[in-house]
This record gives structure tokens, C-alpha cells and sequence, in this order.
């Protein structure tokens, strides 16, 4: 029996952050099976100058021939933003345009972080094509759902680790999902309790992206595993937003390592890669001294071929190809 056809637009979202991910992992491996091609974005209102795209670059790359032919998935991050009827109205009415005529040989993934909110934008995904919104029970239904969750993982959990889970995560369900795995593959089929919770998972605040950045620019392995562990068990904790800030800064490392062997300075750097701040541009000088040349081309080779891996190409799951790919990425600390 055939697959159905595919919508040409899915607006997914939701709390329950493990199917979320799940439900983006199955349509890029959809697409990628039947030869089509998976693009990644991330969006931003048309009246902002910052990075992303757009609604009308959106649907203009929807309409793009595509080279090798296929279908192509666009996937779009932060797609909330286009939502806001008030600031949003010409991103709103680009998608409106192209829902009208979508290409036929393009999927358009909308994805929010968060809740799928209610409104235009939302209107216009179930008139066009579909919603997936998957989010967690209430209060009184989380100790099934971390049950389940657990059950999945392999992770027998009593009602003492049950309760200080949930204490700790709240409804954080990325991080719960992320920790009762982990508790899963350390218990081997004892028993958890809520002091094995306390000494093996790591539920802590929220921390700054930039944390990730200057761990992987110092190339110190072990401080970069630990944040980005904390950033993937975070809210905002799907592998595909992650995968490209590494990928971004070590391709700026490149080009501050090329400006500076040819006697460039910070301002120099700043300007050549449309930096506002000499701040970003010095920390960035600093730390390409401690790659060689050789050393940041493979490292950005590396964080390519994990891309790719991550976008159905792969054997592991997405976190863990992830971790794998920093780690021999980064690797011992150069001396130059």
C-alpha cells in the first residue's frame, strides 16, 4: 500500500517536545527515501534586517526549480514569528499567496518551539495542508506520560524518582525524555530511585548559546560535550538548531584565521564578516590561533557530514551523531 501524499504545508508544535522531534525525523526520512531533498531555515519577520528568511523568500524557494529533482522539504524554525497578525501581516499574506498555488513538488515544514498558536497562521496550514500538535497532559497526567516515556527507555522508575523528575524538569519534556534514556541505559534493569536521579542527571537552567561557541573556539572537548548536553535537554533542544551555529562559528573562526595570517586585526576581521561588535571579532581572532588550518577544514567537513547524517541520512540518533561529530571535531587543544 502506497504512502499518502504528502500536504504541501505541516505546521508542527507543541510541548511534548520528543514527539515534535519525532514527527520532523519521520518526514525528513519520507522525504529523503522517496530521493527528494531536505533544505533547513529559520525564519524571521519581514520587517526584521536580522538573519533568516522570510515568508516571501520562503515561499520563493518553494517555487524554485529544484536541481536534482524530487521532492523538496523546506524546514522552517521559529515559524511563530510569522504569526503575530499585528507585525507579521506581509508574512502572512506571502503564505497566503503561495498556499493558494503551492509547487507541487515542495513541502513547506513550519515549526514552533513552543505551544502551536492559535490564529492566521495556523488557519491557513489546516486549509492547506496540516497541524501536528503535540502536547503534554495536564498537571495530573505528567506521571503517566514520564511512566511512558521511561517504559520506552528501558529506565524502571519508582515513585520517589517519578516525583523528583518532575520536580526537577517540570514540563520540560525534552529534557525528561533525554534523561530517562540515559537512566535507561545506565540501570541495566535495576530500579531507580530518586537519589540515582540526583547523582546521574543534570536538570539545570537555561544557558546561553554562547557558552557552546566558546567552548568549541577554545577547543576544550569536554566543556563543549557538557553544553551542548545542556542546550539539547533544553526547551530549545531539537539537533537541527544546534548543528548550524557550529557550523556558522567554525566557518567564522576560518575566515578570522585567513584575515589575521594576513596581518588583518579585529577591525578587519569585523568588517569581513559584517560584524557589528570588535568584541566578537577579537574573542574570534583568539581562538583561531589555537587551530591550524588543516584542523578547522576538517573540523567544518566534520559538522557537514553530521548535516547530513542528522537530516535522515544517518544510523544514530540525531543527539548522539551530534555529540560524536563535536567531539572529533574539537579535539585536543592545538599549539601554534
Amino acid at each position: 500500500m502506497s504512502a499518502a501524499p504528502l500536504d504541501p504545508v505541516y505546521l508542527i508544535g507543541g510541548t511534548d517536545r520528543p514527539k515534535v522531534e519525532l514527527a520532523v525525523r519521520r518526514l525528513r526520512a519520507r522525504v529523503r527515501g522517496e530521493d527528494g531533498s531536505v533544505e533547513e531555515f529559520t525564519a524571521r519577520r519581514s520587517d526584521d534586517d536580522g538573519e533568516g528568511m522570510s515568508a516571501e523568500e520562503a515561499a520563493g524557494a518553494c517555487n524554485a526549480l529544484g536541481l536534482f529533482g524530487g521532492t523538496r522539504l523546506l524546514v522552517v524554525q521559529g515559524a511563530e514569528v510569522w504569526g503575530d497578525e499585528k507585525k507579521a501581516a506581509s508574512d502572512l499574506d506571502a503564505l497566503t499567496v503561495y498556499l493558494s498555488a503551492p509547487a507541487p513538488d515542495a513541502v513547506l515544514a513550519l515549526l514552533t518551539p513552543g505551544e502551536v498558536p492559535a490564529g492566521r497562521l495556523r488557519s491557513l496550514a489546516e486549509e492547506a495542508g496540516s497541524v501536528l500538535a503535540y502536547d503534554l497532559p495536564g498537571r495530573e497526567g505528567q506521571r503517566e506520560w514520564l511512566r511512558r516515556q521511561a517504559s520506552r527507555a528501558g529506565a524502571d522508575l519508582d515513585g520517589s524518582a517519578l516525583t523528583r523528575l518532575l520536580e526537577l524538569a517540570g514540563d520540560d519534556a525534552q529534557a525528561l525524555s533525554s534523561e530517562v534514556e540515559k537512566l535507561g541505559l545506565w540501570s541495566r534493569g535495576e530500579t531507580i530511585t530518586a537519589e540515582h536521579v540526583d547523582e546521574l542527571c543534570v536538570l539545570t537552567a537555561d544557558t546561553p548559546p554562547w557558552d557552546l561557541t566558546d567552548a568549541l573556539g577554545d577547543r576544550r572537548p569536554a566543556d563543549a560535550l557538557r553544553v551542548l548536553g545542556r542546550l539539547l535537554d533544553g526547551p530549545d533542544g531539537d539537533v537541527p538548531r544546534w548543528v548550524p551555529s557550529i557550523a556558522r562559528h567554525l566557518r567564522q573562526l576560518a575566515v578570522a584565521q585567513h584575515v589575521s595570517e594576513q596581518g588583518g586585526g579585529p577591525k578587519d576581521i569585523a568588517r569581513e564578516l559584517g560584524l557589528r561588535s570588535e568584541f566578537v571579532a577579537r574573542k574570534l581572532s583568539r581562538q583561531s590561533a589555537r587551530w591550524s588550518p588543516e584542523q578547522l577544514s576538517a573540523a567544518i567537513v566534520r559538522i557537514a557530514a553530521v548535516e547530513r547524517e542528522t537530516r535522515g541520512e544517518g544510523v544514530l540518533r540525531d543527539r548522539f551523531a551530534l555529540e560524536r561529530a563535536l567531539t572529533e571535531a574539537v579535539g585536543p587543544a592545538a599549539t601554534r
